[in-house]
């Protein structure tokens, strides 16, 4: 019977424990868990970013078009001066890479100071939006030679692309220079 009593007295005793105790409930847990967000690059983004004519290697923090006087046509005037022209300067393309393949894009380009003069044309295709650029380029005309002059300007580009379920805005500057000969 003495066995059967310290048993009693033992149930008893954690039958009191576990009336105290919670009943098996979860009142806090702590873990350690990590999340991360990968930031893609302007080629490999949802809306793919190209800057075809544009220098992305550049020590600028942006990608830079740099226009040298063998690649331009040179134009000179009786009362305007000399200049050199670059036509169809690709400033940036836009890509949908998304799953659906119907995003519009509509873009405004803003310049910052007006040398070298600028004039902008965009364009939108089935996959992707082209915006282009004319550029004219002082020159001064010494000894029979003309010489580019140095100037750099910086154009802004809002871009908006939306499909039914997506929309983002994005703005971007690309530097564009005359290089002085």
């Amino acid at each position: 019977m003495r066995t059967i009593t310290i048993l009693g007295v033992g149930f008893l005793a954690v039958g009191t424990l576990l009336f105290v105790a919670a009943p098996g409930a979860i009142d806090s847990i702590t873990a350690d868990r990590g999340a991360g967000i990968d930031v893609a690059d302007d080629g490999n983004a949802f809306v793919g970013l190209e800057y075809p004519d544009a220098d992305t290697a550049s020590t600028s923090e942006r990608p830079v078009i740099s226009l040298e006087s063998d690649d331009g046509a040179l134009s000179c005037g009786f009362f305007s001066g000399c200049s050199y022209e670059y036509s169809d300067i690709e400033v940036v393309t836009a890509r949908d890479q998304g799953l659906t393949g119907e995003l519009t894009f509509d873009a405004t380009v803003r310049q910052t100071g007006t040398d070298p003069a600028v004039t902008v044309d965009e364009e939108s295709l089935e996959d992707r939006y082209d915006i282009t650029a004319t550029v004219e380029c002082d020159a001064e005309f010494v000894w029979f030679q003309s010489r580019q002059t140095a100037s750099e300007t910086t154009l802004t580009v809002e871009l908006e692309a939306a499909d039914e379920t997506f929309a983002t805005e994005l703005e971007r500057s690309i530097d564009v220079e005359c290089v002085p000969d």
